[in-house]
């Protein structure tokens, strides 16, 4: 992409501060021409990646919101922007750092902790991250006057587990969630499921997040006739391949369209 059609947009924190931060305050002190703070600290919060027509000026329509998996940070997904955005001119992709310093790595974040992979602890910590995470939701559609149903998530392995519930038990619908490499909590201590456009995919040789986890998700949402897609990766890790691209890519462009 040329210079014309990418805009990076960035807000540091201090990593020991386990909570989101608004987004807003990022665009207003670093949308100055030449203003770059990059080098102040080694946590990056917040990256932002425009299609075509709103990065010369048009108001984003649509967002795509990337949720990285653990350990990592929001530079990581947003390397999938430039290869989608062709499709989606009027889209604003943006990517955001999980709010907890990774407690299993010396660096990246991490939606919840995976030490204790019990369901029943893994279940609590997304009921405590959600409303974190739509705070920023919040205030990212306020910004832009959109609503819930003008963004999908994309979240890869931990990152789709965060995408699935918040989306799944949001009081107003999004417009989907696009799911790599993930896992599906239902929660029967929350209300009726939010229904909205699927798309999962994953490795048939992911030997990080077992790609029965992809069966499983399947078989429960074909359950209650959710609008869902499904690729398996043959001979694919815990990982995006090209195929998997293509067919996220294409979701998103349906449903953001």
């Amino acid at each position: 992409p040329t210079a014309k059609t990418m805009t990076i947009v960035k807000l540091f924190i201090d990593s020991s501060r386990a909570r989101l931060i608004s987004p807003l305050f990022a665009l207003n002190i670093l949308s100055k021409e030449g203003e770059n703070n990059a080098d102040s600290t080694d946590s990056c919060f917040f990256t932002a990646y425009t299609g075509a027509r709103a990065a010369i000026g048009q108001s984003a329509k649509k967002i795509a919101l990337f949720l990285h998996g653990l350990g990592s940070n929001a530079e990581d997904l947003i390397a999938l922007a430039p290869l989608m955005a062709p499709d989606m001119p009027d889209v604003l992709f943006l990517s955001v750092d999980a709010p907890y310093p990774c407690d299993m790595a010396p660096v990246g974040y991490q939606w919840f902790s995976l030490r204790d992979r019990d369901p029943t602890r893994i279940l609590m910590e997304l009921r405590r991250v959600k409303p974190l995470l739509e705070g920023y939701i919040g205030e990212v559609l306020d910004k832009y006057k959109l609503k819930n149903n003008d963004l999908a998530f994309c979240g890869f392995s931990q990152g789709t587990m965060t995408s699935l519930y918040t989306a799944l038990y949001a009081d107003e619908p999004y417009a989907g969630v696009l799911g790599y490499s993930g896992v599906l909590f239902l929660d029967e201590d929350e209300g009726p499921l939010s229904r909205l456009p699927i798309c999962l995919i994953h490795g048939e040789a992911d030997d990080v997040v077992p790609f029965r986890s992809l069966e499983m998700a399947e078989a429960a949402l074909k359950a209650q006739n959710f609008d869902l897609e499904i690729l398996a990766c043959p001979h694919l890790g815990h990982s995006i391949d090209e195929k998997g691209l293509k067919k996220g890519t294409e979701f998103l462009a349906r449903i953001l369209g």
